[in-house]
């Protein structure tokens, strides 16, 4: 087990205006849906490869542009080449682009073909025959490679890819001896039953290249998680970006029985090959199916309630930007989130520690989220003392516990918030006694694991107004709760 956790997890706020670029009916093209967003930054203007539908049916790559400061504007720019013939590996379907700068005036895109043919299998996999190739000098006219597919399905039964293949990333990587190869991970889909989770076993492969076009497979590098319930059935369509100091890090598609359809995962590795997922539930998630707030009974319908996926990842200053699919493989269309500057993940049987990660600085800190509750009154302490029952994460990955004194009737609700400017620290204290409480404390200890802290905690309520503190005493966060009351009261953890 990796006992330190991730060097770089992030969490993510979604875009209020989302979807960014939704079908649109009665065009030539994105009609029903836009979907396996590719993004890449030039000087101020974003470039979007993705894969739209057209009348017939077929889907193939197209190009939208937009000013990095106007997300809600684009300029769909149509096609950028034609399905193949009828009996080719992309007659039906050209989808996920991958684009790679190989050099100045050279552009390569690797997409997935769909020949629409599962030679009357009941596993649609099988029509996803081989990966392409298209070649361009400016990123905007493009050419298909003549010996395409450049990557096929192996046919071979128990290969990981032995029935179909399907895209991910090429990323380049610099030998030990100075040589470039180019690493492209891929999904590949093995000889399975008609069983569920055998039907959709979907799991990330590697091939190596020296030109990018010659490859040679290295096998499955990373497959589902069977005690992970959002990703117990597949992983598929990873992106994997290695950090000047040579971590590698990975966000993937994943399909679980939670929620039965894809959310957006995450894992980091030291070379490549051996991957780290993390130690708890839930660690990894980064966006999942965003159900609302739950309000009469039933979730709001929202473009990506059902489903988040495919992702594509900027990174911006300090900042990342990701680009992904929503419901029904892009019938919502494609959206956009921004990296909050902390994540906060729960530990297991460490009683109410959480840690908290910078993926700017690449550090961590434990904080004590407070189980105890300090009053003239008395000192209230839940029922689950020393262990706290974290739960979640929600599909936002926010965490949540709560207890309850059942002698003196007080009980406390906390739920951990991601937000753009650090992690909310929500405290509902709910007074069902018949006693007024006065001078209510409450108290975070900070526990740096690595370095000299460099966050802080402050606090503050509608009722009074705290100066920022550093505080692992408790500190006085409401004068009075009545009988019968409930109060909120809100902290801050964030970077100094």
């Amino acid at each position: 087990m990796n006992t330190k956790g991730f060097k770089r997890n992030i969490a993510w706020g979604r875009d209020k205006n989302n979807p960014i670029l939704p079908p649109v009916k009665d065009s030539d093209f994105g009609i029903n849906v836009c979907m396996n967003p590719h993004v890449i930054r030039r000087d101020d203007k974003y470039y979007m490869y993705y894969a739209g539908d057209f009348e017939d049916g077929r889907k193939k790559i197209c190009l939208a542009t937009a000013s990095v400061d106007n997300l809600s504007k684009w300029e769909r720019q149509g096609p950028l080449f034609e399905n193949g013939s009828k009996g080719e590996f992309d007659s039906h379907w050209c989808v996920l682009p991958h684009i790679i700068q190989m050099d100045e005036n050279l552009w390569y895109m690797y997409y997935t073909g769909n020949n629409g043919d599962d030679g009357g299998s009941k596993n649609s996999l099988k029509s996803f025959p081989g990966i392409g190739l298209a070649i361009s000098k400016d990123g905007i006219h493009w050419e298909k490679y003549d010996k395409n597919p450049v990557l096929a399905a192996s046919g071979i039964d128990g290969d990981d890819d032995a029935i179909g293949v399907a895209g991910g990333s090429v990323i380049k990587t610099v030998l030990d001896d100075g040589k470039v190869q180019y690493h492209f991970y891929y999904t590949g889909c093995p000889s399975t039953g008609d069983d569920y989770f055998l039907h959709q076993q979907k799991r990330c492969c590697l091939a190596v290249s020296e030109d990018g076009i010659n490859w040679e497979k290295k096998g499955a590098v990373f497959k589902r998680h069977p005690d992970h319930d959002y990703e117990n059935v597949a992983v598929a369509g990873p992106v994997v970006m290695k950090d000047d100091d040579g971590l590698y890090r990975m966000w993937y598609s994943a399909i679980g029985t939670r929620w039965g359809y894809y959310s957006i995962c995450y894992a980091e590795s030291e070379d490549g090959i051996n991957w780290f997922r993390g130690n708890y539930y839930g660690e990894n998630l980064q966006i999942g199916p965003d159900l609302g707030p739950l309000t009469t009974g039933y979730h709001d319908v929202r473009w990506d309630s059902q489903m988040a996926a495919y992702p594509s990842i900027i990174k911006e200053g300090k900042k990342y930007r990701l680009f992904y699919s929503g419901n029904g493989y892009g019938a919502g269309g494609i959206g956009t989130a921004v990296s909050h500057p902390l994540r906060v993940e729960p530990l297991i049987n460490t009683g109410c520690k959480v840690r908290v990660t910078s993926h700017e600085l690449g550090k961590s800190w434990f904080i004590r989220i407070p189980d105890v509750l300090v009053c003239d009154e008395g000192v209230i302490i839940g029922d689950k003392k020393p262990n706290i029952d974290w739960k979640g994460p929600d599909p936002d990955c926010n965490i949540w516990y709560e207890w309850e004194n059942e002698i003196m009737k007080i009980g406390i609700r906390v739920i951990l918030l991601h937000k753009e400017d650090g992690i909310i620290i929500r405290f509902a204290i709910i007074n069902n006694s018949d006693t007024t409480l006065h001078n209510l404390k409450l108290g975070a200890l900070l526990i740096p694991s690595e370095g000299t802290s460099q966050v802080g905690i402050s606090w503050e309520s509608s009722s009074e107004s705290c100066s920022n503190v550093n505080s692992t005493n408790p500190h006085t966060i409401l004068k009075q709760l009545n009988a019968r009351q409930i109060a909120t009261v809100c902290g801050k953890i964030r970077l100094l």
